[in-house]
């Protein structure tokens, strides 16, 4: 089965350790939700998981092949990385045409788009619901139809893991609805596996299936979204140093919230 892992990861940037000793695994069709403050090292995990920065001591591996061993262009075939949509500087093409250049892993440089590439671009258009806006140049999207754009173009590039470091932060709730939404189908429909860096705490437990936290870069939690909520507000109170409090809003949803100032 194909599958992300790491193994006793770490990583160092001028002299300080951002992860520590970190080791999970990911299987295709899975869902996770990475948890934790600010500075935590939830970006720089997924940063490590498609091999943009390098581990400082320990492993990542796709499928039992470590990624510092692999061509860019396998890594690409094989993980979609859709880093923050805000404050990204908009490129200057059309939706299609930047989705199209998604394609990039299956092509040799410099040849044409086949029609496969095509089929696959129209696929992911509609998938994530942005056939509408294919002849719009990116820059003038909103937020919320930027963050979709991004989506599609993960969706094109047709890999078996998907990573996403915050998809919904400063959406407004419908966009970050329609997010959410988006990334369900293309989890349902592609059976891909997703793993989402979040702040949102209800977002995280009702998308995702397992959740791994962060605290201060070392594993808080690691395992099925169920053994998490045993004892959800106390995990979270550990990891965001807030109290924490829930709500049943059915027999299958509940709400998470703080309840007041840090521990």
């Amino acid at each position: 089965m194909q599958a992300i892992t790491t193994k006793e990861l770490t990583f160092s940037y001028q002299g300080k350790t951002i992860l520590e000793n970190i080791s999970f695994s990911v299987k295709r069709g899975e869902t996770w939700a990475v948890i934790g403050r600010n500075g935590a090292g939830k970006s720089t995990l997924l940063k490590c998981l498609c091999g943009l920065l390098k581990p400082s001591s320990g492993n990542v591996f796709i499928d039992g092949n470590s990624v510092s061993k692999l061509k860019t262009r396998d890594i690409a075939k094989s993980t979609a990385y859709v880093p923050q949509g805000s404050g990204r500087l908009a490129p200057p093409f059309t939706v299609r045409e930047y989705v199209l250049m998604a394609r990039f892993p299956y092509r040799i440089f410099g040849s044409l788009p086949d029609e496969n590439d095509k089929k696959r671009v129209d696929e992911a258009l509609i998938l994530t619901g942005t056939g509408h806006l294919s002849e719009r140049i990116m820059g003038t999207l909103s937020a919320g139809e930027f963050q979709a754009a991004l989506l599609a173009g993960a969706v094109a590039q047709d890999t078996p893991f998907l990573l996403l470091d915050e998809p919904t932060t400063y959406l407004d709730p419908c966009h970050q609805e329609n997010v959410r939404l988006v990334i369900e189908r293309i989890h349902a429909c592609r059976h891909t596996a997703v793993i989402t860096v979040t702040h949102d705490i209800n977002f995280a437990l009702s998308c995702h299936n397992n959740v791994l936290s962060l605290i201060d870069g070392k594993t808080g939690f690691c395992g099925s979204k169920e053994s998490f909520c045993d004892h959800a507000a106390e995990h979270l109170s550990k990891v965001f140093s807030v109290k924490f409090g829930s709500a049943a809003l059915s027999e299958d949803k509940i709400l998470y919230f703080t309840r007041g100032v840090g521990l």
